[in-house]
């Protein structure tokens, strides 16, 4: 193994602009979906069980996820044997392609069994993306900053999710209380995704003008790099599978599916039960920066293990709230579990870069990460629509937001702390 070949990066934001503005792009469409899965239940699974309707809607978003751990392990490959600008670079674009032509597509109403088709072959090419969006873009952020603040500048990577997520939930809530409940389920639902072609002009202009600016490290192995992280940190894979849980099966379960949640099980209009994720959403948005500062302070370990135990201590009576007629009480459970999650999201993205070393670094993050959310993350929806169903307890939800908690808190107390050390 060589040594890596670079310079030192310019003082500069707008190159962790681009690093992160594919996550804006690419958790928007996948909150919009998340939103309006109900709208895609009734436009292609038309089925007579309101429930099995939804479950095949939730089954499209899953699908995507299923495509993670390929995506990793081809965006990871590329990350580490051609570069990390050349793989964000393919990220962004395929993931805006196919979110365009989402909007466009034909209703079962339209074209029959090809209209779901046409959708899950579109949401497979998009969770492709996604596994190797994020990951290698919290590696570039990570590599490119100081051991002091590495913390708070690989967390941009989650913020930039925060923040495509936030827009996909303030748009679908403006479009619910301006169009109407009909006009959405008929053409409103397409705006988000035909929208969407404005992110991704934008994302792909900045990595073009300004990832280009930034040296890559380019390593030469002779093996290839899935190879090597399997065969020689399988143990910290493990490890990253473990902290990267919460981060997936609490946030789509606490955050997306809530909405649904709440129209379906307190009759919460759609554009309320939006305004309350979106506060939560909002706390993130500050909480993620800020408590990846502190843990660059004090540690990774003490902070995402307070997160966890916050989010296994909040579930239940969140969701019991949330089944309650109380608006107001449900707005202030959600702030507190956002703040929760982001003391997990905030120093999760950098104590995953720390695990490995920069030969496979985008590799074995990938992997381990998007196998912890295709398992538990973008499946957890349907899961708990699943267990809702068997047990016949709308509150069924905080069991797998505390049960994914519990396995996250093994895996962090288990890893070594390595916040303010060179990456190895």
């Amino acid at each position: 193994m060589s040594q890596a070949i670079g310079v030192a990066p310019k003082r500069s934001m707008l190159p962790q602009v681009a690093g992160m503005i594919g996550n804006v792009l690419e958790w928007y469409d996948f909150a919009a979906y998340g939103f309006l899965a109900a709208i895609f239940a009734a436009n292609f699974f038309p089925l007579e069980d309101h429930m099995l309707s939804l479950l095949a809607s939730y089954g499209v978003f899953a699908a995507a996820f299923v495509m993670r751990p390929l995506g990793g392990l081809v965006f990871g490959h590329i990350g580490d044997r051609v570069g990390r600008r050349r793989a964000l670079l393919i990220s962004v674009l395929a993931m805006a392609v196919p979110s365009f032509a989402i909007g466009l597509l034909p209703t079962y109403a339209g074209v029959g069994v090809l209209a779901p088709i046409m959708l899950i072959v579109l949401r497979m090419i998009q969770g492709l993306s996604v596994g190797g969006e994020l990951t290698v873009s919290i590696v570039y952020l990570g590599e490119r900053s100081t051991a002091r603040h590495r913390g708070i500048s690989a967390s941009l990577s989650f913020v930039g999710a925060v923040v495509g997520t936030l827009i996909g939930s303030l748009l679908v809530s403006a479009l619910d209380a301006t169009l109407g409940a009909e006009a959405m389920r008929s053409w409103g639902w397409r705006l988000p995704f035909v929208g969407s072609a404005a992110l991704a002009a934008l994302g792909l202009a900045l990595r073009l003008t300004r990832l280009q600016e930034m040296a890559e490290p380019l390593y030469r192995i002779r093996r290839a790099p899935v190879i090597v992280a399997i065969t020689t940190e399988w143990r910290a894979m493990l490890l990253a599978f473990l902290i990267s849980i919460p981060s997936g099966a609490a946030y789509y379960v606490g955050f997306i599916y809530l909405v649904t949640f709440a129209h379906q099980y307190d009759a919460l209009p759609a554009a309320q039960a939006n305004l309350v994720v979106t506060g939560g959403l909002v706390t993130l948005l500050f909480g993620v920066p800020l408590a990846a500062a502190l843990s660059d302070r004090v540690g990774r370990k003490p902070v995402m293990l307070a997160g966890v135990i916050g989010q296994l201590l909040l579930a239940w009576p969140l969701f019991a709230i949330a089944t309650n007629h109380r608006d107001w009480q449900l707005r202030g459970w959600e702030v507190l579990f956002a703040i929760a999650q982001s003391m997990v999201s905030g120093p999760m993205p950098a104590m995953l870069a720390e695990r490995f070393p920069t030969a496979v670094r985008c590799t074995a993050s990938s992997i381990s990460y998007n196998a912890a959310m295709t398992l538990l993350g973008g499946t957890g929806p349907m899961i708990v629509v699943y267990l809702i169903a068997i047990s016949g307890v709308p509150t069924a939800p905080s069991w797998y937001v505390m049960a994914t908690s519990i396995a996250a808190a093994i895996g962090i107390l288990a890893a070594r702390e390595r916040a303010r050390t060179p990456l190895i």
